[in-house]
């Protein structure tokens, strides 16, 4: 009887370690954003663009996210406490120059999110740029394909586009 019960734990075992196993998720490549190289580029201006920082280079932002789609803008960034390497009214001049409407706050984690409407995308072979009254940002591209820019902190970004 002891035989029967171990056996049929065994197995209740091995069927709920199976059906634990995690199994891998397939991405539908058709719901993401298409990135584009530099031919299709030179043809029209992008409706969408999405940036989304891979690299601070010792900047003290822990995120940063520019997403433009059809002449809206928000981004989203969040500054850590400054190092060494930068000082901090760099950092302060980087958020009076991306958030014009918001105030900056003590807390050095905070995450800062701003919409601008009717904004200007332009991309030539250099850079891609951001306009919309006072504000403007630039990146400049790091590869040929434009997949890659750095914007004026030295922050690396991908750049993924949906013509």
């Amino acid at each position: 009887m002891k035989k029967l019960l171990l056996l049929i734990y065994v197995g209740c075992l091995g069927l709920l370690c199976a059906a634990c196993q995690s199994s891998p998720e397939v991405i539908n490549s058709s719901d993401s954003l298409v990135v584009e190289s530099l031919p299709a580029l030179d043809e029209k201006t992008p409706t969408n663009v999405l940036l989304m920082q891979v690299d601070s280079n010792g900047f003290p932002q822990s995120q940063g996210v520019y997403d433009f789609s059809q002449g809206t803008l928000t981004v989203v960034k969040q500054y850590v406490p400054s190092t060494d390497e930068v000082e901090p009214e760099t950092v302060y001049h980087d958020f009076e120059n991306t958030f014009l409407h918001s105030e900056w706050e003590n807390d050095p984690y905070e995450v800062y999110e701003e919409t601008f409407k009717q904004v200007e995308l332009s991309v030539n072979e250099q850079r891609l740029r951001l306009r919309h009254g006072e504000f403007e940002k630039s990146f400049y591209f790091e590869q040929d394909d434009k997949t890659c820019v750095r914007d004026e902190n030295n922050v690396i970004y991908t750049v993924q586009y949906d013509m």
